[in-house]
């Protein structure tokens, strides 16, 4: 289905009309494909153009300005390439961000060559490609500010090459660990292993490790302390805990995510609707995201 591939991604930007409310019908007419058995393994994921959110880690930033005044935002936390593997093409990255990885529902992952394309969504917006032929892989961001980052890619391991005034990142990984390394003088200061011990994963840390817990078996599993994966077999559920706080108290909340595919569509849903659908159609994949911020799609197109 998808040999020769051509991948051509529009971003069409954020909606402006109302806001998508999914349900389970969304699926339409195809049987649900169960969700196979948890298999927990170091692994990497550098294909950040072809991730689709299911948990985003948030950071809460700080600012102080001359005038005395404090400003909080909320930032992403950024996409880190190595992880855990989960299986059914669910990835959890060293950050604790769980994404679908595009890459592995689509079969490209062990393909020798291929192009992504993710088409500018605004004005002095320029194009991004991933291209990989055999061992090669390269991100060019494209225009006058882009440059491009280049990926050398084996069996065990991924080396990102650095640029005129920065070393290379080498990600070496196995069946029992995966381990960062940023190449350099400062390179050591963000060098860090996750080990499987047991039936945990734990990357050890100067002053306290950090710890993800995979505590259930089969058909439940525990990421950490704040989210648990519940394979129901034709559908996933994602529980996460947060803290709610207001003037008088806090209290720790949970919210449970739905997660369903058929041969043609993925498809998250939280309690209030919004989530995505990704759609897959002949030899091209729709995937439209519902959030707090609106709606915004992106269009694959595989030849």
């Amino acid at each position: 289905m998808f040999k020769n591939l051509l991948i051509v991604v529009s971003l069409l930007g954020f909606a402006q009309c109302s806001s998508v409310t999914f349900k389970e019908s969304d699926l339409g007419n195809d049987p649900k494909i169960p969700f196979t058995a948890f298999n927990p393994k170091p692994g990497v994921d550098v294909f950040n153009t072809l991730r689709v959110d299911i948990i985003r880690q948030y950071r809460t930033v700080t600012t102080h300005n001359a005038n005395g005044t404090v400003t909080q935002r909320r930032e992403r936390v950024e996409d880190q390439p190595a992880g855990i593997e989960l299986g059914n093409g669910l990835f959890l990255d060293a950050n604790q961000n769980l994404i679908l990885s595009l890459i592995d529902v689509l079969g490209l992952r062990n393909k020798d060559k291929f192009k992504v394309t993710q088409k500018a969504s605004g004005f002095m917006s320029n194009d991004v490609t991933l291209t990989k032929d055999g061992q090669h892989l390269t991100l060019d961001t494209g225009g006058i500010l882009g440059g491009k980052t280049e990926y050398t890619v084996t069996p065990n391991s991924v080396t990102i090459k650095g640029g005129i005034l920065s070393s290379d990142t080498v990600i070496t990984y196995d069946k029992d660990s995966v381990t960062y390394d940023p190449k350099g003088i400062l390179g050591g200061l963000s060098k860090f292993t996750i080990q499987r011990r047991g039936n945990d994963f734990v990357s050890p840390g100067l002053f306290w490790d950090t710890v993800f817990r995979f505590d259930g078996k089969d058909d439940s599993i525990t990421l950490g302390t704040d989210l648990v994966l519940q394979n129901k077999k034709t559908q996933m559920e994602v529980t996460r805990k947060f803290e709610s706080t207001s003037f008088f108290s806090s209290e720790i909340n949970t919210s449970t995510y739905k997660f369903y595919r058929t041969k043609s569509t993925y498809l998250m849903i939280n309690p209030q609707g919004k989530g995505f659908k990704a759609t897959i159609n002949g030899k091209s994949v729709n995937i439209l995201y519902s959030d707090f911020w609106g709606n915004r799609e992106v269009e694959i197109i595989v030849e």
